[in-house]
């Protein structure tokens, strides 16, 4: 009883962990900034008094937009919150697929055969895994980050340009993500009671900082 609970605790630890990594994976994707398309024009300021409410001012610079020009900021707004549901799905279809199908067994497998040294099997493994991670994300990807944002006018880079950011993302976020597996299964060996506070800790802290040193 207590090899199956083990067993199972262990099979929930990997189920939780693979989640949090793809949907930080994919959440820390960045939006590079990318300069405005040039046909965009600036409105005019509206002539506000001193001393005015900010909600009233701010009333008065809307009522210059133009209403097609406001449907469409809108329509991109009300759009990415409904990407945030959409990238939170697909992060959990590729959990599912990846355990389901036991491609991530036979990557841990994989890495188990190359070293004994448990450090280099976590990167073994998880270099496979975050590229596999991003040929399934991509088609949402580059629907929300480029065709998306040429739509709206909020980018003006070609693919080819687009692309060679996309590979010094990923190349970057291989070094880092597998350096944090390696420092991340470390803490869990030594504190299997509380992984998962650890595990989700640690995955919302590097969406945050992934994300944060994209826009800077």
């Amino acid at each position: 009883p207590r090899l199956l609970f083990l067993s199972r605790s262990a099979a929930m630890k990997s189920s939780v962990l693979l989640f949090l990594l793809v949907l930080s994976f994919l959440t820390a994707m960045p939006v590079f900034a990318q300069p405005p398309s040039a046909d965009s024009s600036p409105y005019p300021t509206p002539s506000i008094a001193a001393g005015t409410d900010p909600a009233t001012a701010t009333r008065a610079w809307l009522d210059t937009v133009p209403a097609d020009k406001r449907a469409k900021s809108d329509a991109y707004f009300e759009g990415g919150y409904w990407l945030i549901l959409w990238n939170f799905l697909l992060s959990a279809a590729i959990s599912i697929f990846l355990l389901s199908s036991r491609i991530s067994a036979r990557l841990r497998d994989f890495a188990e055969r190359m070293t004994r040294f448990k450090a280099l099997q976590v990167i073994f493994y998880a270099i496979p895994f975050l590229l596999l991670i991003y040929v399934l994300g991509f088609p949402l990807h580059v629907y929300e980050n480029f065709f998306r944002e040429h739509a709206y006018g909020m980018a003006t880079q070609n693919f080819g340009q687009w692309m060679g950011e996309q590979v010094k993302f990923i190349v970057i976020n291989l070094i880092v993500t597998s350096l944090l597996l390696v420092g991340l299964y470390a803490v869990f060996r030594r504190a299997p009671r509380t992984w998962w506070v650890w595990g989700t800790i640690v995955a919302i802290i590097f969406s945050i900082v992934m994300t944060i040193a994209w826009i800077i």
